[in-house]
């Protein structure tokens, strides 16, 4: 019967004996006997499964979640962030959970202010080149916005020989 093509199951079926045995039978006689794929195919395929390795390496993806939705746009199929952490495992990569930063306490946050304190710039740049900048010391408010609007991107358009038309 296995000869003529029938399956383990219809075998099973008409003898009476378990599907198990029939398989035994099948593996010992007729090794040569091309077998059907079982299941069903995989969704990801070995270059899919390396473009998820490289997300995740280069930092474009920090975890299987992020990982499915870059895959989803490319195979346009509905998949879950278990199925491409089952391959991710496959393909020898571990889950881990990231190390948090440690806490700063008030006392640091003090130091480090004591040591300087923030540092708050203005800059721009044009085609030509880089433009005036300039150091903000306290807020930044519309006034003072408008202040370096007129004094550096001013001085900027001047030493490039630029006229304020010409910028968006």
């Amino acid at each position: 019967m296995l000869d003529s093509g029938h399956s383990g199951e219809a075998i099973a079926k008409q003898t009476g004996v378990s599907p198990s045995a029939i398989s035994k039978v099948c593996f010992k006689e007729h090794s040569g006997l091309v077998r059907a794929v079982e299941g069903h195919p995989f969704k990801l395929s070995p270059i899919n499964i390396c473009h998820a390795q490289h997300l995740i390496i280069s930092g474009k993806a920090e975890n299987a979640v992020q990982v499915t939705r870059s895959l989803t746009n490319i195979i346009n199929q509905p998949l879950s962030p278990s199925t491409v952490c089952l391959h991710l495992k496959k393909a020898g990569m571990k889950a881990m959970v990231k190390s948090k930063c440690s806490i700063l306490f008030i006392k640091h946050c003090q130091a480090r202010l004591a040591e300087g304190g923030p540092l708050m710039m203005w800059g721009c740049m044009t085609w030509e080149g880089f433009g005036f900048a300039t150091k903000i010391d306290g807020r930044m408010d519309g006034d003072l916005y408008l202040q370096i609007l007129r004094d550096e991107l001013q001085q900027t358009l001047e030493y490039y020989d630029l006229s304020p038309s010409n910028i968006f």
